[in-house]
């Protein structure tokens, strides 16, 4: 049922069945059901020579310092990773409607109970970076749950200052790819050449930007494409640590409890 607010916006939940045709061939989607998330807002639309590019990394029409053009680059690269569409319609005065179609599937949810109920846990310093402080909050809370020792920044500057400061002092660094000024590749290869044996896990939410063959070549430990939950990014922060400590680097004190 549509869900209807104040705002001229309208939302709508339903399950959709796509035939094949050429689209949806062109697209490598099977036919069968989907779930459809429909957006539909009574604005200006947009204009059809812009249409095409709005899902475009760094396009916008806004002006500067009003937004980075990533919000629908960033929607497109979760979509399509979880074998799914967004559908676009629009005509100018006429406002604007976009469509997230994403595939139904018969496996059961699985708990976190599923693995017994632990999460895995440890004692090591670990710097997280990412813009968005919902999400930094969230990770320093997890974090500090499981026993970790959280030092986290929403930037990416901030966060190198700090490590200048101690470079022996984290046992991990995580950070988001996206971010301004400093984006996470940039962030790692600064805080490499201060120490070289840091281990590192590199997050984006755009796989388009960022492939794991590419990072694996620039010797990232670990590469997450968000949204990821708790359990993957714990077990990913566990192989990490577990990792380096079996094959320290020669100059690397060991991390004391």
């Amino acid at each position: 049922m549509p869900c209807r607010r104040k705002a001229p916006l309208t939302i709508e939940l339903e399950k959709i069945i796509l035939p094949v045709d050429e689209l949806f061939v062109a697209s490598q989607l099977a036919a069968g059901e989907y779930l459809q998330l429909s957006v539909t807002d009574t604005g200006g639309g947009i204009r059809a020579e812009n249409i095409e590019k709005i899902f475009d990394p760094f396009y916008t029409t806004k002006e500067v310092g009003q937004g980075t053009g990533l919000g629908l680059a960033v929607v497109h690269g979760i979509v399509q990773g979880h074998q799914g569409i967004v559908r676009v319609h629009s005509q100018r005065g006429e406002g604007s409607r976009f469509e997230i179609c994403l595939p139904l599937t018969q496996e059961p949810i699985r708990s976190l109970e599923d693995d017994d109920g632990l999460l895995p846990t440890g004692f090591e310093r670990i710097l997280f970076v990412d813009d968005e402080e919902g999400i930094t909050l969230w990770a320093d809370e997890l974090l500090k749950q499981q026993g970790f020792k959280p030092v986290c920044y929403t930037s990416s500057e901030d966060a190198l200052e700090r490590f200048q400061k101690d470079p022996q002092a984290f046992d991990l660094l995580i950070t988001d790819q996206t971010m301004p000024i400093l984006p996470g590749q940039e962030l790692i290869v600064k805080v490499r050449k201060l120490r070289s044996d840091i281990p590192v896990i590199l997050c984006t939410g755009f796989s388009s930007l960022v492939s794991a063959a590419t990072v694996e070549q620039q010797g990232i430990n670990k590469f997450l494409h968000k949204p990821y939950r708790e359990e993957k990014l714990l077990k990913a922060i566990r192989e990490c640590l577990d990792l380096s400590a079996e094959n320290p680097h020669p100059d690397q004190p060991q991390p004391s409890k």
